[in-house]
């Protein structure tokens, strides 16, 4: 649509070509035949589904929205196919030394006026304001990285409009914790204004006339399906481009949360060519140890959801044979496809002759290193094990690997641990919550074999749940939402076999632990339909009135309820500081639970104790 906007030559309603001042003027909308928003939308739309541009401009010219042949012809040295098409503003300077100042210009998707080689034509908007079409966002180019890396570093992630979520939230961590030097790719047109709308610094990925990334589409990306996949060769794209512009690239997944800058810690190793995180489970190094894993010890695979690049020739030829790996087998995946390549010629072992840390890689060509799994933290390290406290470091990241639920089981984990950021209307409403209690650790615990574990865990957790459907039951009766409470998890979660209850590997996971809420129930089944599945149940994390205090007002009502061996709730006196007390039946109706809460007041807090006599 952009493309159309700043056509050169342009046709108007009667036909008659418009000038680049009558675009700009809002004149003469494009190429069009007629000004109608309606009829304008309609035929947008179905030629936005086109893969080319050449598919999108016939669909422009079947719709009539385009006269063909009419805005330019090839021969006369505009467009491939007929319309002259330019891309989002780009300014070109002469003074070098103001190259910063065009990078941030594009990042902002605007130019500078009078002193660019050529002057754009307005970005169209919509009828609600919104900027549309691509002009969004600008194309990524070397000016722009150059104008937000720092110390010659840069962070970057990228991202369709499904996890546009994720992006706010990342980007909200990285700029709490003074990061600067970040970029954030648009995989589709959708995300793209939402991205530019906030102000974020992005670029645009996908191709002229098409509103997404060839190939993908802004869905979730199921792990090993095809778009899955595809999505992953965006990473190597990424890699080689950054590489080229001469830059030090930190590429990471959206799923990741900052805590902590990381350039210092990069520039800490100059010698290493690949620094990437691990799915490794325990730590190789000492307590107190800042730096890489032990390569030799670190023999889990090397997850590149978080990877550092430092630009060279060498890290070129291994991006290089990476891709290549991947064009030739499209199911492959990227991650197995990086582990192969970089331990060919793995041996005879050797490290780097100032640095054991860093061992030689890809045919002994580059110098690689493995980032520590308790500082550069996967979603099994930092939120079971909390290894970070274990091995007395800081965290600079967590990767919301090793969880279940999808999307919605990784924002369950970072709201619990406090690594989301909601607004104010989340932390508003009313609450019902409740003491769970849980089976003590049996004292032959430590004899016990694995099977006998597991059996004590289902046990346990088969008690929990059963107080825990109580609270369920009352959140629909009292038109509340659920606070989880904190379950016991005597055994840990995984696709594969447990030792005595623990992730193999995973030496450091002390039994029992809080259960992630993804490690007992299916965080996507809560808006499940309503026809098939019962009454939709609003719920926040067991960790909420911690995170909450800040935003919630000083003074909360509150009533603390217990279940009682009779048939008629009671309300049976009100406390100090707006605390009321009340009885409830163990075998209570919703009409009495919702009765009950009328005539308290409605209090902010209902906290349900004696959970156990209800089931």
């Amino acid at each position: 649509q952009q493309e159309l906007y700043l056509s050169n030559r342009l046709v108007s309603s009667d036909g008659s070509r418009t000038t680049k001042s009558a675009v700009g003027s809002g004149l003469g909308v494009g190429a069009l035949r007629s000004r109608n928003a309606d009829e304008w939308e309609r035929i947008w739309e179905e030629a936005q589904k086109a893969r080319s541009k050449k598919k999108f401009l016939q669909r422009m010219v079947a719709g009539g929205a385009v006269v063909d042949g009419s805005p330019s012809s090839p021969s006369q040295g505009d467009g491939q196919y007929g319309v002259k098409v330019r891309g989002n503003p780009k300014v070109q300077r002469k003074d070098n030394n103001r190259k910063d100042q065009v990078g941030r210009e594009q990042l902002q998707g605007r130019h500078a006026s009078g002193e660019g080689t050529q002057k754009e034509a307005a970005i169209p908007h919509n009828r609600t304001g919104a900027v549309v079409g691509r002009g969004a966002l600008p194309r990524l180019t070397k000016e722009m990285a150059a104008s937000v890396a720092h110390d010659n570093v840069i962070i970057v992630t990228w991202a369709n409009d499904h996890f546009v979520d994720f992006v706010f939230n990342w980007v909200h961590h990285i700029k709490v914790h003074g990061i600067q030097n970040y970029l954030v790719g648009a995989m589709d047109e959708s995300i793209a204004g939402k991205l530019a709308a906030a102000g974020i610094q992005a670029f645009a990925m996908y191709e002229e006339g098409l509103d997404v990334v060839d190939g993908l589409h802004t869905g979730a990306f199921v792990w090993g399906g095809e778009h899955f996949h595809k999505m992953g060769r965006q990473k190597i794209g990424l890699a080689k481009t950054f590489n080229d512009f001469g830059l030090d690239l930190m590429l990471c997944d959206v799923d990741v949360v900052w805590i902590k800058d990381p350039t210092h810690f990069f520039n800490l190793y100059p010698e290493a060519d690949i620094l990437t995180s691990s799915d490794e489970l325990h730590s190789t190094i000492p307590k107190g140890d800042k730096g890489l894993e032990t390569p030799h010890a670190a023999h889990a695979a090397m997850n590149i959801g978080l990877m550092f690049f430092r630009h060279s020739n060498r890290t070129a030829a291994l991006i290089n044979a990476w891709n290549e790996r991947l064009e030739a087998d499209p199911k492959l995946w990227d991650q197995e496809a990086f582990n192969v390549l970089v331990r060919d010629g793995f041996f005879p072992f050797s490290t780097h002759p100032t640095n054991d840390r860093l061992f030689a890689g890809y045919k002994q060509t580059v110098w690689v290193g493995v980032l520590p799994v308790a500082a550069f933290a996967s979603g099994h390290t930092f939120f079971v094990q909390h290894l970070h406290q274990i091995q007395q470091v800081e965290p600079f990241v967590v990767h919301t690997t090793f969880q279940y639920g999808g999307p919605a089981g990784k924002l369950s984990r970072l709201r619990e641990r406090n690594l989301w950021k909601d607004d104010d209307a989340y932390f508003r409403g009313k609450f019902v919550t409740g003491d769970i209690v849980a089976p003590v650790t049996p004292n032959d615990w430590k004899s016990m074999n694995t099977d006998a574990r597991i059996e004590f865990h289902k046990q346990s957790i088969s008690a929990q749940l059963r107080q825990l459907r109580q609270l369920f039951v009352l959140a629909v009766a009292m038109n509340r939402t659920l606070v989880l409470p904190r379950l016991l998890c005597f055994c840990d979660r995984y696709w594969g076999p447990v030792e005595q209850c623990k992730v193999p590997g995973a030496f450091a996971t002390e039994l029992p632990f809080t259960c992630p809420m993804d490690h007992i129930m299916e965080p996507f089944h809560f808006d499940d339909r309503t026809d098939t599945h019962g009454p939709i149940v609003s719920f926040r994390e067991w960790s909420f009135f911690e995170r909450s205090l800040p935003q919630l007002p000083k003074r909360q009502t509150r009533m603390d309820l217990r279940f009682v061996a009779r048939e008629t709730a009671t309300l049976t006196g009100a406390g100090r500081d707006g605390h009321s007390t009340a009885q409830l039946p163990q075998q209570f109706t919703d009409q009495q639970a919702a009765q009950l809460d009328g005539d308290a007041g409605r209090p902010d807090i209902v906290w349900a104790s004696d959970l156990r006599h209800t089931t």
